[in-house]
């Protein structure tokens, strides 16, 4: 198992090196060039990854999304924690409605106190 890890990163570190010209040089060519290439290697990749449209129209939304996001100045941040804590916080929203069978009252009122009561 350590053998084929030396010889995948000898191999990676020669290509590298090798290759440092080759991925400067595509540094040069025109933006128009560069960004067309950029655009159709996502939507190829994204089609390869489920063989479905469906997932390259969602790429290009989330595309047009960024987009607007820079345009005006929003933080991508946001939306990443967003997207990534929005389903924990729901799960244990609808944890807390099952315990307190369904009062979403003390949800809204209770807190945590840091303060112990001695």
């Amino acid at each position: 198992m350590a053998g084929c890890e030396i010889i995948a990163s000898i191999t990676v570190f020669i290509g590298g090196r090798l290759g440092v010209k080759a991925f400067a040089a595509v540094l040069k060519l025109p933006y128009s060039i560069l960004g067309t290439l950029i655009v159709l290697l996502s939507m190829v990749g994204s089609y390869a990854v489920g063989n479905s449209m469906f997932n390259v129209w969602v790429m290009l939304s989330f595309g047009v999304l960024g987009y607007f996001m820079k345009k005006y100045h929003f933080s991508p941040a946001s939306l990443v924690l967003g997207l990534v804590l929005g389903p924990m916080m729901e799960e244990n929203f609808r944890r807390h409605l099952l315990v307190t069978k369904e009062t979403i009252y003390l949800f809204l009122i209770s807190r945590k106190d840091n303060k112990r009561d001695t």
